[in-house]
Parts: C-alpha cells; structure tokens; sequence
C-alpha cells in the first residue's frame, strides 16, 4: 500500500492491484518529488502479481553440530532464537538476521533426562522451556519435571529465572506448551504410576508460579504423542495414544476438562507421531496424515464452534507435516525425500488452489538422506516470515528464511539507452538493474520508494 502523500514524478502511474488482497485501488498518484530518475529515463509503470515464495541468498545456512536432532526455533524481540541438546545440556544460539549466530550456553547446567525431551515456547513476552532431570524409570519417581522462563533481551542472550518444579514422574517425558493473553500453559505427557498420565500446568504471572489445572487422560502402557494449543475460549489437548484407531483432543473451558473425543483417522502405527497444529482465533487447525502404507495424503483438521471439518489438501506420498500462519495465511509444510513443500492459503478461503504447491530443497544437491521428521517451521500472523531449521547428516543444524508474500511490486522504465544501469530503493531496500524492470516482493503495509 503506498499512503497519501508518497511522492512520485509526473506522469507516474500504477495498474494490476489485486483487490482480493486487501489492496487499494488507485490509477494515478500526485506528483511530488521524492521519487527520482537519473538520466533521461522516465519510470512508466508499477504492476502488483501474484503470491510468491522467496529464498533469500543464506539459505541452507549452517548453524551447528550438537549430534541431537532436538530443536526448537523462535524468533523474540528481533532475534532468532535456537535451542538444542548436546552432551546432555540444553543451549541456545540466537541470531539478528539469521546469518550470524552467537552461542550462549547452557540454559540450565542440570543434565536432561533425555536430550529429546523439551518444550520451548515464546508468549511475546517471556520464553519458558520445560525440560526433565534425574533418571528414567518405570518403578520409581526418579524424574523431576521443570520449567524456567526469561525475558528474551536485545543482544540475544536471556535473563531466566529460577527453575519452578512442578511435578516428580517415573520418566518418558514428553512437552507441549501454548499461549494465549495473559495466560501460557505447559501440558506433558509422563509414565508416572504404571501407566501415561497427561498433566497441563497454567501460569498467568509470566512463569513464576503455576497452578495444575488437571490429568487430561491415561494413555495406557504406549507413550503418546502429544500437541497443546490456546485459543481466547478454550485450550485444547491432543494426543494420539499408539493403541488407539483416532487422534483424540479434550478441551478445557477454565474449569474442567471435557471427556476424551476423537476426530480424525490416526496415522498408521509407525507413523502416529505425524500431525501438528496451529491456534488463529477461536479455531484450531490439525494437518495430519491419513493411515496408509506408505501413508501419503495429508489431511487437514478445522475445530471451530465446538466441531470438526476436513479436507484432503495433498497426496503427494508426503510425511512429516507441519502448519503454521504466515500473515493471513495458512501454511501446511510436508517433507518428500530431500525436499520441503508447501501449500499456502489464505485464512479466509475453505477451498485449496491445487496449483499453489511451492517447493525447497532443503539438502545440497549430492544428498542422499532425507530431511525426514527433523525439520520445524516458524511463522508469525504478523509477518510475511517463514523461517525453517532441520537436521542433515550427523544431525548438524540448518536454518533458513523463506519470504511468502502477498504480492510481487514490479517496476518498469522507459527512455534508457540499452544495457544501462537504473535503481529503485524500495522501503530500505536497493535494487538495480539493466533492463527496463525491477521487481521487489511485496507484504500488505506502507511502503517508501525512491
């Protein structure tokens, strides 16, 4: 969107808005003179495109080797933010860009129970982490379940606080924390008197005190896997119990807990740990794959005003999904060999454009492996950001930034001689070129151009 008062030359003009989204329709702009052309050539054109998807030039940027597949990725306050076990400590690296990574250690110098059993989460204002100590066992309380929070600070490091111990388990720890307003909730799955128990825990004072909200269900004698989401009318917990034919969800309105449902074909048996979710609003959205062998449809869950739709959204033989939102959109990611892919739609649409599939390469070209279930995805409502972190050979961690925006903005000269080099700076962004376009892509907001 260019605001009232943007300056252009004279005889500027712009076509091609798409209106469906949210742009404004204009055909002229005043004349003014912030706007500048060197040389005889006269800027004609601006013409806005469709939705694309761009890798920036630090893709494929290599991070670390811990030798842990477990990792978390977020971004707080500028930074981005990764967490990994290595050598049975939990650390964290944060980056302002994503080039750059700066190692600050440990969080906590306790030793986890398992390196792949930890739950990171960013509630805009603190970052909690739960995390397990002690031995595993199935006879005895020898697991100390623990949360800690800290205030994420400009140059990346983070001011946590005192551990808070909020239960002693047998061990098998598994952690899914959510937020929503004033309230963030960490939810574990535990083997704790002979059999899984599924506890949620909710702190409303940034981490400092929680209070245990309840026992959502007994899993039997299979861990199961497990997804905590918020919305601003109920929280709700997912599990997928290995015995059990279905996903199963409970939802809690503030005061209790509703009986164990289940809404979706779970995944076949090796693969029940395959679906991922995402809160925007009042509803909850579930990507999950349907059962099979190979199983290789993903299916897509909406939970809205107490039930349950579905849509077939791929059947690409895919594995591993993940969802998220980027701006008003919905992101689905799925995993397919040495490649990512993606489907992108718009929060407001119920219908899937079976042509807007968008791929990566996650892995160098002479790769054999696969990215398989070690990849993550991170998106933000406000922002056209989709950031990527995965494992590749010896667990080495990866990190790349992906640009989905709603709109390409192009523009177009005339009156250069041939081969003659002209620039556009677009919003702090300088861009130069030979011919007679420069394209730039393009998030609904107000932009400057000189």
């Amino acid at each position: 969107l260019f605001y009232a008062g943007t300056k252009v030359l004279a005889n500027f003009s712009f076509a091609g808005w798409n209106t469906t989204s949210n742009l404004s329709v204009a055909s002229s702009l005043a004349q003014n003179t912030l706007l500048s052309i060197s040389g005889n050539g006269a800027l004609t054109s601006l013409f806005v495109t469709q939705p694309v998807l761009v890798v920036p030039a630090n893709t494929n940027q290599y991070i670390v080797s811990p030798n842990s597949a477990a990792r978390f990725l977020l971004k707080a306050r500028n930074n981005y933010y990764l967490f990994y076990t290595s050598g049975g400590l939990l650390y964290y690296e944060s980056s302002p860009n994503g080039a750059v990574w700066t190692n600050h250690g440990p969080v906590e110098s306790a030793t986890l129970a398992n390196p792949q059993d930890y739950g990171v989460l960013y509630n805009g204002n603190q970052i909690f982490v739960g995390y397990p100590t002690g031995t595993y066992s199935t006879s005895s309380t020898t697991t100390n379940v623990y949360v800690v929070s800290g205030k994420p600070n400009v140059n990346g490091t983070i001011s946590f606080g005192t551990p808070v111990l909020l239960r002693e388990v047998e061990g098998y720890v598994v952690f899914s924390i959510a937020n929503y307003s004033y309230s963030t909730y960490l939810g574990f799955t535990a083997y704790n008197a002979s059999a899984y128990q599924n506890y949620v825990y909710e702190t409303t004072n940034n981490g400092s005190s929680w209070s245990y909200i309840g026992n959502v269900a007994n899993a039997g004698q299979q861990q199961p896997h497990i997804l905590l989401l918020a919305t601003p009318s109920y929280v709700m917990y997912i599990l997928s119990i290995y015995a059990n034919s279905a996903l199963n969800y409970s939802t809690y309105n503030g005061v209790s807990w509703s009986t164990l449902s289940s809404f979706a074909s779970k995944p076949a048996s090796a693969y029940f740990n395959q679906f991922d979710g995402v809160a925007f609003g009042n509803a909850i959205y579930v990507a999950t794959l349907a059962g099979g062998s190979p199983p290789n449809v993903v299916d897509l869950y909406k939970y809205s005003s107490g039930s349950w739709s579905s849509q077939e959204i791929d059947n690409h033989k895919d594995t591993w999904p993940r969802i998220n939102t980027v701006g008003n959109n919905l992101v689905v990611g799925f995993e397919n060999s040495t490649y990512l892919y993606f489907r992108i739609n718009p929060l407001s649409s119920s219908t899937w454009n079976a042509n807007n599939l968008l791929s990566f390469n996650a892995l160098p070209a002479a790769a054999s492996s696969e990215v398989g279930s070690n990849w993550g995805m991170q998106g933000n409502s406000n922002s056209s950001l989709l950031s990527l972190s995965w494992n590749y050979p010896n667990n080495a961690i990866y990190f790349s930034q992906l640009l989905y925006f709603n709109t390409t903005t192009t523009f177009r000269e005339t009156g250069l001689p041939s081969g003659a080099t002209w620039n556009v700076t677009f919003s702090n962004w300088l861009s130069s070129s030979t011919t007679n376009c420069i394209m730039f892509p393009t998030g609904l907001g107000v932009y400057s151009f000189s």
